[in-house]
């Protein structure tokens, strides 16, 4: 995975989904452009790889959340697709 300095996503803190119901956060130390695929490293150190749809930007204070079977984030409520 090419890892570009320049790229406005290298340092930002994410979140990132592990799976239909879950997530973790951490910060993206890689970006290939090519394959729109990022690598996340989370604070026990472990090094997470997915698509950039996968992470959402929450640097500023921004997350998810689940509430019953709603997803909220960033303000916006979504039906959970399960």
């Amino acid at each position: 995975m090419e890892q570009t300095e320049q790229h406005p996503l290298i340092g930002k803190r994410v979140e990132f989904q592990t799976d239909i119901t879950s997530f973790g956060t951490g910060q993206v130390i890689a970006v290939d452009l090519a394959t729109e695929r990022v690598s996340v490293i989370d604070a026990e150190g472990q090094r997470w790889n997915g698509n950039m749809d996968q992470i959402e930007d929450v640097s500023l204070g921004h997350g998810r959340m689940i509430v019953g079977s709603t997803v909220i984030s960033a303000g916006i409520y979504t039906e959970d697709q399960q």
